[in-house]
């Protein structure tokens, strides 16, 4: 019976994996947006959900990273701390409700890969309570946002520019200096992660662990969009960017849109069958004791069955009974056909009756996998209950965070007012100290300006009386030289006229002496003459030159003597 009841759950899981694989390959589209074609492939990286249950609860990535051996470059860009954030959330609605791509090991944990065909990423970790999601555009080696339970961490070319609450709100920026550290470790794993998403191998992820997540998902994206509606400044970046993205997103969210109808029956089935498998185990467990015979095997290959001691003893001692009955059995069919004919139908109302008591142990099993789905369906409503607390003190917590700063930047606005209103006060009177020195100055300077005029117009008359003394001194000393002068040439010509008066006379003193002296001459010839006997008459003498010797005795010389 319950080698049957395997063998039923392996048939199951196998239909439902081809089911899986034939929706990948064969799916319809969604209704596109107009204007645009109809997606017909699954997205480029996508591999079918591995249906088979997993081994073993995946280890979650550690919430807390130890530090990085890089420091984080904190450039604080207040204009821009909506685009990253709103970008995130237009990953989200793209990827939709589709499952993840693949996963990969990556040291212990397999985190989830979503891939866009322009080659954007999407890595999500699972933590103990909550998810890490990390956005890379495409080429990017490095996230440009980073979200965690407790907040969100945006970069631009390695710097951290912004940093926000569980919700995506943004914080203040002084906050990007506290969360530095933390916000470098997740940079340095963020770029371990794409390594491994890209390079490692790659493996199906688990529908299973899909279908258990998966609300964690949208959670995330229904907190973006209540504090997108509280956040008037983040409402109109959004409301004047989101055709931009809508644009660039719209051929691989139509893809996704598409690709998760197809699926999204199959994943049902799985997850039913896979949850009925680890039922009937544990009902195994609970009636045949030890593993139920059952052994997992390889984690996507399918469930595998081996006797064990929960199946009735030693599995060698039941090979050599059955050895022994089908010999007997056989023995016994050459024999006597009566025996066999007994044999059959002691054989067919065993299995009659082996199937009533599975259809009542069926039955059972289904009460209590109704029991057991009205006690998880319970507990997960409970869980978001209690998630829907937390989140909502978390708003509040963060609500009232944010009132306190806004009131600390607000006192702080304040009193740095305050501080400049007192500033402009001292500035405005130092101004006016200067401009109250610098009119004095003025004055001062105009005064002395005067002064100075004042004593250069008295040294300039006193000049002035001097240069006109020295004028009239030096008019009186060339009216004295003029007189001087003058008196010199009175007297010169004075002396000239006397010396002229005194040649005269000694001319006319010289030419009365010649005169005598001539007179004295003539009478001494005279006398000679008549004292000698008279000579023969002389001829007549020349009447011009009779004439001239007269003119001659009356000549007085040209140049007085001395």
């Amino acid at each position: 019976m319950t080698s049957a009841r395997f063998t039923a759950s392996r048939l199951a899981l196998a239909t439902v994996a081809a089911s899986l694989a034939l929706a990948a390959c064969n799916q319809s589209p969604a209704t596109p947006a107009s204007g645009t074609q109809p997606a017909t492939a699954a997205p480029i990286a996508a591999l079918p959900l591995a249906t088979a249950t997993p081994p073993a609860p995946i280890a979650a990535a550690p919430a807390v990273l130890p530090p990085s051996a890089t420091k984080v470059r904190v450039a604080v860009r207040p204009a821009e701390r909506y685009r990253y954030v709103d970008r995130a959330v237009q990953y989200n609605k793209a990827f939709g409700s589709t499952p993840p791509d693949y996963t990969v090991d990556y040291q212990g944990t397999r985190p989830w890969v979503w891939r866009a065909n322009d080659g954007a990423y999407r890595v999500a970790e699972q933590l103990p309570q909550g998810e890490r999601y990390y956005y890379y555009q495409a080429g990017a080696e490095q996230p440009f946002y980073v979200a965690d339970p407790q907040g969100g961490y945006a970069y631009e070319d390695g710097a951290l520019v912004a940093v926000y609450g569980p919700d995506g709100a943004p914080l203040a920026d002084l906050y990007a200096e506290q969360r530095a550290a933390q916000a470098a470790a997740y940079l340095s794993r963020a770029r371990a992660l794409y390594h491994a998403a890209q390079y490692d191998q790659r493996q199906a992820a688990y529908a299973a662990e899909w279908q258990e997540r998966r609300a964690d998902f949208a959670a995330r994206q229904q907190a973006y969009d209540d504090a997108r509606a509280r956040d008037a400044d983040w409402q109109a970046w959004h409301d004047a960017h989101q055709d931009e993205e809508r644009r660039r997103w719209q051929d691989e969210a139509n893809r996704r849109t598409a690709y998760a109808a197809a699926i999204g029956a199959g994943v049902a089935v799985a997850t039913v069958a896979i949850t009925r498998e680890r039922d009937n185990r544990r009902d195994d467990t609970r009636f045949g004791g030890g593993n139920g015979g059952y052994n997992p095997g390889s984690p996507r290959g399918p469930a595998t069955f081996q006797p064990g001691p929960g199946n009735g003893g030693d599995a060698r001692a039941a090979d050599a009974a059955r050895a022994q009955a089908a010999a007997a059995a056989a023995g016994a069919a050459r024999s006597q056909a009566e025996a066999r004919r007994e044999g059959d139908a002691a054989r067919a109302s065993a299995a009659g009756a082996a199937h009533d008591e599975a259809e009542a142990r069926l039955a059972a099993a289904r009460t209590q996998q109704a029991n057991r789905d009205e006690q998880r369906a319970a507990e997960v409503q409970r869980q978001q209950a209690l998630q829907s607390q937390q989140r909502a003190a978390e708003v509040q917590r963060q609500h009232a965070s944010r009132d306190e700063q806004r009131a600390a930047d607000a006192q702080r606005q304040q009193a740095a007012q305050s501080q400049q209103a007192a500033q402009r006060k001292q500035l405005a009177e130092a101004a006016a100290a200067q401009r109250q020195q610098a009119v004095a100055a003025e004055r001062d300077q105009a005064r002395a300006a005067a002064d100075a005029q004042h004593q250069q117009a008295s040294n300039a008359r006193a000049a002035a009386e001097v240069r006109h003394q020295q004028a009239a001194a030096q008019r009186q000393q060339t009216a004295a030289a003029e007189r001087d002068k003058s008196r010199a040439m009175a007297d010169s010509q004075h002396a000239q006229a006397a010396a002229r008066a005194q040649a005269v006379d000694a001319q006319r003193q010289e030419a009365a002496a010649a005169g005598r002296t001539r007179a004295a001459s003539d009478a001494q010839r005279k006398q000679d003459a008549a004292a000698k006997p008279r000579p023969m008459e002389r001829p007549k003498a020349d009447p011009a030159h009779a004439k001239a010797e007269p003119e001659q005795k009356d000549r007085k010389p040209e140049h007085p003597p001395g």
